[in-house]
């Protein structure tokens, strides 16, 4: 789980959002905010397939 958290950091912060993050930085939550939200349900759902 760890290691698809930091493929999606990764992803994330690839050298084509830094122009975008240089000029305005409330992207850089709004990015991580969609993340998390999305390793959230996903890490839910994974846990209720294991179950």
């Amino acid at each position: 789980f760890a290691l698809v958290a930091a493929g999606l950091l990764a992803l994330t912060f690839s050298t084509d959002n830094w122009q975008v993050i240089k000029v305005d930085r409330d992207a850089i939550w709004v990015r991580l905010l969609s993340v998390s939200s999305t390793l959230l349900a996903l890490h839910v759902w994974g846990t209720r397939l294991i179950r």
